[in-house]
Formats: structure tokens, sequence, C-alpha cells
């Protein structure tokens, strides 16, 4: 193999061990036969939704929660102090979880004058349709099991209240598609929860790579190691919660292809699913995986994802990073590290300031909705983060080399 075909000697002895890595989990040589990414089939951009998106007319908005369990009681608690949202309505299939919401917006509104406690609305998988019957109701924030997002996301848009929708967006690609087109018709905005779209240190650290601060994007690395796990339950099952190529890595994703101004374009990987069926008998998620994944461009993510670590010896956590010829930069601190040296001393900068990102993340929402503006996290980023999410899935599954030209035709 020529190394003057577009692959660096380096990428090559790389890609190579892990495909002897794969070959060892049960690949052939066939199945994982090297793409160049610069020659991999590349995705088209859906153009940006063109209808007219209508914003709010009235000094307070009203709001209702879909979802309010451990991650919807979250998003809730991170948006009571926004001044001018007022929250009416709850939802959840569960009579302590709606209770308990309604609970925290009394205790943190009962000040405001005229505010009344919200209404807890408990019962079957469709009774949240009674808050987009509601004609008092703008908006929806949902934070549901990730197989309920394509019911609850498509009814709401359609309905034409706005929506902040939990990640991934959908677990199925039929279902992106038709999440970007009902966005495109309803007058309502969509924003996918991807907080590190509205996390300044993420927003500034990107400006500058896209600015050529790196020198070009070439090598990329990732890891999302948990020591808190498992989780079990939903999550454990792939069927509703997309394996956690999906339910957790789908924020890498997003922030990969955001960085690199397109979609991934291949993938392989393995991993094992088989870690803690002795708590949970129909558990089928990976627990642990590897993926190499590549980009249009030459850039290449090393991808480690866990739920098996110990507490301490630097075991957990989670960090995105990527190298230039120049500089490199880790997205969690925003810090710019460059190749250069001044002194015989290391040179870095970090650019950004320290936010709630989840805060902002819903005061953004709540401004794009009150204005009618498409916000920073919308249906076209969220369909991408969920098809890289899905290359990884299938790659890992069946231990071979994915192109993304199969999951968007569907093989």
């Amino acid at each position: 193999m020529s190394m003057h075909d577009g692959w660096s000697r380096r990428r090559f002895i790389r890609t190579g061990a892990a495909a002897g890595a794969m070959g060892a989990a049960g690949c052939s040589q066939q199945q994982v036969a090297m793409v160049s990414p610069d020659k991999a089939p590349k995705v088209e951009k859906t153009k940006a939704a063109s209808g007219k998106k209508k914003g709010i007319d009235a000094d307070r908005i009203r709001c209702g929660f879909i979802g309010v369990g451990g991650r919807g009681r979250s998003l809730l608690g991170s948006m009571l102090d926004i001044g001018n949202v007022d929250v009416i309505a709850l939802c959840d299939l569960k009579k302590e979880h709606a209770e308990q919401a309604a609970k925290m917006v009394e205790e943190k509104h009962k000040s405001r004058q005229g505010y009344k406690a919200p209404d807890p609305v408990v019962g079957g998988p469709t009774e949240y349709r009674k808050l987009l019957d509601r004609k008092d109701i703008h908006c929806i924030v949902s934070a549901t099991p990730c197989n309920v997002h394509f019911g609850v996301y498509l009814d709401t848009l359609n309905a034409g209240k706005h929506l902040y929708g939990e990640k991934p967006m959908v677990i199925e690609k039929k279902h992106c598609d038709a999440l970007v087109q009902a966005e495109a018709r309803s007058p309502a905005i969509f924003q996918v929860g991807f907080q590190r779209r509205c996390n300044d240190r993420y927003i500034e650290a990107i400006k500058l790579v896209h600015s050529g601060e790196l020198g070009g994007l070439i090598d990329a690395r990732s890891v999302w190691s948990n020591a808190w796990g498992p989780l079990l339950g939903w999550f454990g099952r792939t069927a509703e919660s997309g394996d956690w190529m999906l339910e957790q890595a789908c924020h890498s994703w997003d922030v990969f292809n955001w960085a690199a101004n397109g979609i991934a374009q291949w993938a392989f990987g393995c991993g094992r699913n088989d870690f803690w069926r002795d708590r949970q008998a129909d558990r089928d998620v990976h627990d642990y995986y590897v993926a190499t994944i590549g980009w249009a461009g030459g850039m290449v993510l090393d991808f480690v994802h866990s739920w098996i670590v110990p507490h301490g010896a630097g075991f957990p956590g989670v960090y995105e990073k990527i190298c230039g010829i120049k500089a490199g930069v880790d997205f969690g601190s925003a810090t710019f590290a460059y190749r250069e040296m001044k002194d015989g001393k290391a040179v870095t900068k970090t650019v950004g300031k320290v936010v709630n990102d989840t805060h902002e993340a819903l005061k953004t929402f709540f401004q794009c909705a009150k204005e009618g503006k498409q916000p920073p996290s919308g249906v076209h980023n969220g369909r991408d983060a969920v098809l890289v999410g899905l290359l990884v899935r299938k790659a890992v599954n069946e231990k071979r080399l994915v192109t993304m030209d199969e999951i968007v035709k569907g093989a």
C-alpha cells in the first residue's frame, strides 16, 4: 500500500493494529478492508427548514413538561429560575414523578404573583397529548426513554408547540427523516438537547477550529468512561435506548460532526455486551466497545466507551479532543496546546467561559421560541448524530467496517 494515497504511515499502523484486534474478535481481513476517508461516500446535507417559525406573542411563556423522571427533573431544576417562563403542566407515567416535580415548581414559584401549581397529568403512554391539546401551553420540554422520542416529538411539532426534546433525537433512521420533514412544516421550533451547542467553551473552541487554528483535523480522540453504572431497566435494552452509541455517545458524535463541518463516513469496532446480565437478564447493550471512525478530509477518531471502569486511578472521565499539524484542543476545557514551544515550554491558551450548559441550553430554547428563531441545535445536526450512532452500532455489532452509505440507504 502506497503512503502517498492520502494515508499517513502513522494512520496506516494505527488502522492496521485496530484491524488486527478486530480480527482477533472474529473479523476476517476482508471485513476490515480499509477505506480512505477522502474517498468514502458522502451524505448530502439537508437544506434548512424553509417554513416560517412563529414566535410567542405573550409576556410570559407557558411551558409543559413531558417525562419528569431523573433527567426530566434535572431539566426542570435547571430552568426554574428563568424569570419569564411558567411551568403550568407536568406529565409522567408514574404518579410519584409528576407529584415530586409539581412540588419542585410550586416551591420555587409560589411567590410569583397569580401563579398556580402545575397540573400533574398521570396515565398511559399517550396521556401527554392532553398537554398538546391545551391552548394555554406555548412550549414543551420532553425527557422520556429514547424509543418514545419519535411519537412525542412528532405529535408536538404537529400540534405547533415549540419543543425542547432530549437527545438522541430518535433511534431509527426512518424517524430522522420524518422529523426533519415535520419540523419543516411546523410553525414551531425544535431544539435537540445537545447542551454542548450552548456551552461557551465549546462554541469558542469550535470557532477557532473552523478558522484553522489546528492547521487541519487529523487525530481525534474521545472517551466515555463511566464508573457509576450500570444503569438498568430500559437503558439496558437496545430496543428502548438504542444502545450507548445512541443514548450517550451521541453527544460526542455531534461535537465531532460540528468540528469537522460534516458527518462521519465510515466506522469499524468491536465490543462486549455480557457484563451485567446477572443484574438484568434481558440486557443487550454494549457496556464496553471501541471504534475507529473517519470523516471526509482525513480526520480519524479513536473512541472508547465503557461502563466497567473502577472508581479512581484516573479511569472515570469524559473527553473529546482533536489534534492537527499546528495544535490540539481539549473541548471540555477549551484548552489549545501548540506544537511549537516557546523557550522550551509548552504554549497553551483557554477560551470561552465556564457555564451551566444545561441551563444555557434551556434559556436559549425559550429565547428562540419567543422570537421564532432557529435554535443552535436542531433537527439537522440531531439527525446526523443519530446516523453516526447507527453507523458505529452496526460496525460494533457486525465487527466489520461499515460505511455511511449503508446507513443512509438502509443496508
